[in-house]
């Protein structure tokens, strides 16, 4: 792993460099980043690229630091991006600087739960569970088109019904 320091104007920049990954920390003038006292919540959003592969960023702009994830699978991404999260950790830790503890949401952009769940979801399932229509939900697998916001929550809820009408389901024995 090869890890180098620049500067930019008044911030310090750490980039740690390995096959998978760029991570990039971020401090202040002082090289501390200022610590909460509850622990942070931020919202980590998982995409899927054109060549397949999964990439998670933290979607807050005005975060300290910055954090990448990247993976052939959601779940090798999010590990990506948990040791990405870790490195970060333990370089502020052994510089003395102030780190602040978060707790990450993993949401997914539309497109990219739609590729991710192709094999359990037909679109004419889908469309019995959202309330959308299918051609419109290949219009946003493939990026043609980008649902509306009412469109998200709609597609959203449909899920989340679903899901706990399975969560109920008992079979007997």
């Amino acid at each position: 792993m090869e890890s180098d320091f620049f500067s930019i104007g008044h911030i310090i920049l750490k980039r740690i460099r390995d096959v998978r990954k760029i991570t990039i920390f971020v401090a202040d003038r002082k090289h501390r980043i200022h610590k909460k006292t509850d622990m942070n919540k931020a919202t980590a959003v998982i995409e899927r690229g054109g060549d397949g592969k999964y990439s998670i960023f933290i979607e807050e702009k005005n975060y300290p630091y910055g954090i990448i994830g990247t993976g052939a699978t959601v779940k090798e991404a999010i590990e990506d991006f948990n040791i990405g999260y870790m490195e970060v950790k333990e370089y502020a830790e052994s510089t003395g600087i102030a780190f602040e503890e978060t707790e990450f949401t993993f949401k997914y952009d539309v497109p990219s739960f739609l590729q991710e769940y192709a094999y359990a979801f037909t679109l004419a399932g889908l469309e019995r569970i959202t309330g959308i229509n299918q051609k419109q939900l290949g219009h946003y697998i493939s990026g043609y088109r980008k649902p509306s916001e009412k469109t998200v929550r709609k597609i959203e809820a449909g899920i989340h019904a679903f899901s706990n009408q399975l969560k109920d389901v008992q079979f007997v024995i």
